[in-house]
């Protein structure tokens, strides 16, 4: 049996729904979900979208669970959610310096223009999982970090990228419980 949706590829194509508009005048132009380690440098210009960390979210740890059905004898609770902070490093692949500028400006644009995965840019992975919007936050990273995330890909080389948070993804807790009802006091 397969696995369902992901919440982490719907969240990449979220990003990506967002993304596509910008690019619509560029011809032979592709979006990639890989690593920079593992990104195909063909002959077209891209863009890496790449989930490099994944946390929960601190401050939405304790929403409670969630009713599902309630009856007058009993009530299924679906336990509290996962809720994430998805951390995305978007990197631009072109034929030269200014083509990578060029792409990773037009990035910026647009999700500065749409900082909420919403409506038509959901995923399946996404509505799934009982997301409405999801925000999307610039995030700062410092040479040191960058140095450190670029170590771990063997063999390639810095190139300028952005970093964003995707934060409160919901993922749906897996554990149901039914509970009878209260019936009465005293």
């Amino acid at each position: 049996m397969p696995l369902a949706s992901s919440v982490f590829k719907g969240a990449a194509e979220g990003i990506k729904k967002i993304l596509e508009p910008g690019f619509v005048d560029v011809t032979a132009f592709s979006f990639q979900y890989e690593s920079p380690s593992d990104v195909d440098l063909t002959t077209q210009d891209a863009v890496s979208i790449f989930l490099y960390s994944i946390a929960p979210n601190a401050f939405m740890r304790n929403t409670g669970a969630t009713i599902l059905n309630r009856t007058s004898e009993s009530g299924d609770i679906r336990a509290q959610d996962i809720l994430l902070d998805l951390s995305f490093m978007i990197t631009a692949y072109g034929q030269s310096k200014d083509s990578e500028f060029a792409i990773l400006e037009r990035v910026m644009q647009m999700l500065h223009d749409n900082p909420i995965i919403q409506g038509a840019n959901l995923s399946t992975g996404l509505i799934e999982n009982e997301n409405s919007e999801v925000r999307i936050e610039p995030v700062n990273v410092n040479m040191d970090e960058l140095n450190k995330l670029w170590s771990i890909f063997p063999n390639k080389s810095y190139r300028l990228s952005v970093f964003y948070q995707l934060t409160s993804v919901r993922m749906l807790s897996t554990r149901i419980e039914t509970t009878p009802a209260i019936s009465g006091i005293g």
